[in-house]
């Protein structure tokens, strides 16, 4: 007698898809403090992270953590004395740093 092997390769074919759609939404999300550094809004880190404990970036309107993850497609706002900076997140960098040349292709200035 052949047993039915199907179940339990449809039982690993999924827990594959799920591992692999874990690892694929991980590429797609990135710490905002991370973020404002590496697409150059601010030239440090802990510049970053200073800047969001003191309610000066926004995400979407709200104030965050600098633990929040930012997506393609979220409003990043930062609100200076004399001014403030709107910007929309085109995609997420894979480099720690990108050149500012290559800003426009990680973040568009909304007016």
């Amino acid at each position: 007698m052949r047993k039915n092997i199907f179940p339990l390769t449809s039982l690993l074919v999924s827990f594959l898809y799920n591992k692999l759609s874990k690892v694929q939404q991980m590429e797609y999300f990135l710490r905002i403090d991370k973020f404002l550094n590496a697409v150059n809004l601010t030239k440090r880190r802990t510049i970053a992270q200073d800047m969001i404990g003191e309610d000066v970036v926004l995400l979407n309107d709200k104030a965050v953590k600098p633990a929040k993850n930012v997506a393609v497609g979220d409003i990043i706002t930062l609100v200076y004395l004399a001014k403030t900076l709107r910007y929309e997140v085109l995609a997420i960098p894979t480099l720690k740093s990108t050149p500012k040349s290559q800003q426009n292709l990680y973040i568009k200035e909304l007016v």
